[in-house]
């Protein structure tokens, strides 16, 4: 599999234009509550996930609570960034935004052991309730480029490495 650095990627992320299709691995740090007295503080989330990025999230929400028969009318919080094609610049950083339409893979590790999910789940932080009240709520999510090892995208595979 070919290498591109986060720059690499980053560039191809800006040069989107519309809705694409990606999956990519990303390894994150969970947001666990207790900190460092949590007996899991110091577990390492990898997951492989499947979206769209470059999706409208306000009209998204807005065309799921039509179908569910619901009020129409969505304001989201997140207006901070400069969304650029499939990248999100925030701060001088780069992010990946893009829309959960599957989670393919998903691991948790702890001093080199893995850890399975309902025992994360137990501490996971509940920040992330459904505020758009519905059945199936649109979840949008960004990842740091940093956290990104791999990516499908535009019909090619790449290993994600630091920039050199």
């Amino acid at each position: 599999m070919p290498s591109i650095s986060r720059a690499e990627l980053a560039e191809k992320l800006r040069s989107i234009s519309g809705t694409s299709h990606i999956a990519f691995t990303a390894t994150t740090v969970p947001r666990l509550t207790g900190g460092k007295k949590c007996p899991l503080h110091g577990t390492v989330k990898t997951v492989r996930v499947n979206g769209p990025i470059g999706t409208n999230f306000k009209a998204d929400v807005e065309r799921r609570q039509a179908k569910e028969s619901l009020p129409v009318g969505f304001e989201p919080l997140e207006s901070y960034a400069d969304y650029i094609g499939g990248l999100v610049e925030h701060k001088g950083k780069h992010y990946l935004r893009v829309r959960i339409d599957s989670i393919i893979a998903e691991e948790y590790w702890l001093d080199g052991k893995e850890v399975s999910k309902e025992s994360v789940d137990e501490y996971t932080r509940k920040d992330r309730e459904n505020k758009q009240g519905l059945s199936n709520p649109s979840e949008m999510r960004r990842y740091s480029l940093d956290n990104i090892t791999q990516v499908s995208m535009s019909g090619q595979e790449f290993e994600v490495c630091d920039d050199v």
